[in-house]
């Protein structure tokens, strides 16, 4: 009796296990074309390139009165007492390494601009896939992009559920 009991017990144990295992659900998406997709990336790409001109212009503009400044030093070092060489030399010498620096900011600024104009597309998205996700059931999603997936069917692709979502073709 106590083994039959068991077996009864341990049948129920499995047979709930194996309704816990069947109600999950795996999809995935590729995060990177959805957000290419989106007209947002679009605009915020469009002020991207405008900031990055300005930040070139800058840098070529101090790049020129450097590079000018040199010239007339070069021309003038046979006319020049060594105390105004030195002096030029390391005028020359500063500006070089402000030139320097001010590329380093202007790579910086590049990068925190990008940042801001898609931390919040990239929230949209994910917002998005969340809600396809819980809509449809799924109770995993991967990206794509991160090369985890060997085999996925397409019906587990929820890219076109959330391009719809978010009124995107």
């Amino acid at each position: 009796m106590k083994k039959a009991l068991m077996f009864c017990f341990l049948l129920g144990a499995m047979v709930c296990t194996l309704r816990t295992e069947a109600q999950v659900k795996i999809g995935y998406i590729d995060m990177q074309e959805l957000i290419q997709s989106m007209p947002e990336t679009k605009n915020a790409d469009s002020a991207l390139q405008k900031f990055a001109n300005q930040l070139q212009q800058q840098i070529q503009s101090a790049q020129q009165e450097y590079q000018n400044k040199l010239i007339a030093f070069q021309q003038q070092a046979d006319t020049l007492s060594d105390a105004i060489k030195e002096i030029r030399t390391r005028e020359l010498s500063n500006m070089q390494k402000n030139l320097q620096d001010l590329s380093q900011a202007a790579q910086d600024s590049y990068q925190q601009k990008n940042q801001q104009l898609l931390q919040p597309i990239i929230e949209k998205a994910q917002k998005a896939v969340q809600e396809v996700a819980k809509e449809k059931g799924y109770t995993y999603v991967f990206n794509k992009q991160q090369d985890i997936l060997i085999v996925a069917p397409s019906a587990d692709d929820l890219l076109p559920a959330v391009k719809a979502k978010l009124g995107i073709k």
